[in-house]
């Protein structure tokens, strides 16, 4: 996990500097809303300037990306903390981001507890979006370096800035987990970061909703 924030610390606002604008983001977007990971947080940031999000908390381990962000606008509050601590009020949140996140954690009782702590933190009705890299492993590989480790889901992805743990969901195994803590699950499908290489950037997304 330390590699992983270091890369991200050295990427800082240059990582995903573009925000997604995908629909299915939109549509379930609204109110006070909690960007988990969020980095520069070019998404959240992008429907708060809409007017979409009421206000803004954005938490990230790494400092880096949250200081270029910081007084950028007065309804965000930038916090540098770790996403698996449950540092906020129960029912709080109409829409809480994981954007490239959970496949990061080391773990699956971690990520159990992120997805515990998730529900917890969501007013009744609201939405959790997650996203997952879901790439073509082949093509990866012909990209970077991969180690494998406990399993063949669990890899090392190095570059030469570091190296940054994933553990490679697939659609089902995701929704799984997240019925597994109580959530219902409203929307799942793909989407690409860029059409010319859709083997290395399709990603999983699923909205769920706390009853």
């Amino acid at each position: 996990m330390e590699k992983t924030i270091e890369w991200f610390k050295i990427k800082g606002s240059r990582y995903r500097a573009k925000p997604w604008k995908q629909l299915f983001i939109e549509k379930y977007t609204h109110g006070a809303v909690l960007d988990l990971g969020g980095g520069i947080a070019s998404t959240s940031r992008y429907f708060l300037d809409k007017k979409i999000i009421e206000k803004l908390v954005i938490v990230d381990l790494a400092e880096t990306p949250l200081l270029s962000i910081k007084n950028t606008n007065a309804l965000a509050i930038e916090i540098c903390g770790d996403i698996l601590d449950n540092m906020f009020l129960e029912n709080y949140f109409n829409t809480i981001y994981l954007f490239a996140v959970l496949h990061h954690i080391l773990g699956r009782e971690c990520r159990i507890e992120l997805l515990k702590n998730i529900k917890h933190m969501l007013r009744n009705n609201g939405h959790v979006i997650i996203t997952v890299w879901n790439p073509d492993l082949d093509s990866l590989k012909k990209k970077y370096m991969i180690k494998t480790l406990e399993s063949e889901k669990d890899v090392l992805i190095c570059d030469s800035i570091s190296c940054r743990y994933y553990y490679l969901y697939d659609i089902e195994e995701l929704c799984n987990e997240i019925r597994y803590v109580g959530l219902e699950i409203i929307e799942k499908g793909y989407f690409y970061q860029n059409t010319k290489r859709k083997n290395i950037t399709r990603n999983i997304y699923v909205v769920a909703e706390k009853k």
